[in-house]
């Protein structure tokens, strides 16, 4: 960027030492001319620093992205065999994966036999029904209603 700025200094200085009459129309077009290379040099400049900028922010937000791709697609790898294998289509919001952890207890279902995952601390719920993710049976409930006397 200095290169360009130093070019033009140059050439101002080249007009000035030449003594141009200022009042003449060639030394009107050449001041003009030379200031508009002037603006020229100050906006390429400005937008040499603004893509700088942004070039960081692209980056930023790349890292970012890079992040969360690897939270989300590095567990598709790695948990991939906790997917519903035999699933039909139906009911994609209660398929799902997680990343498992100490506190998970495998739970089998009654009904269809099928294993899957909860958490030990979701099994602490007052008010809790867990559901088979396979077949959608209840497989633990619990409830904290008081029954009333009639």
């Amino acid at each position: 960027m200095t290169d360009l700025k130093e070019k033009i200094a140059y050439i101002k200085g080249l007009a000035e030492g030449m003594k141009l009459d200022h009042s003449s129309n060639e030394g009107k077009i050449l001041e003009k001319v030379l200031d508009v290379l002037g603006d020229m040099s100050e906006d390429i400049e400005d937008l040499y620093i603004g893509q700088g900028e942004l070039e960081e922010y692209v980056e930023a937000v790349d890292h970012d992205l890079a992040e969360l791709e690897a939270d989300f697609i590095g567990a598709d790898e790695i948990y991939e065999d906790e997917l519903v294998d035999d699933y039909d289509g139906e009911g994609i919001d209660q398929v799902s994966e997680y990343e498992l952890t100490e506190d998970d207890i495998e739970v089998e279902c009654p009904s269809c036999g099928e294993a899957f995952h909860v958490d030990e601390d979701e099994l602490a719920d007052e008010d809790l029904e867990i559901l088979c993710p396979g077949c959608q049976d209840v497989v633990f409930a619990t409830s904290n209603e008081e029954e009333v006397e009639v």
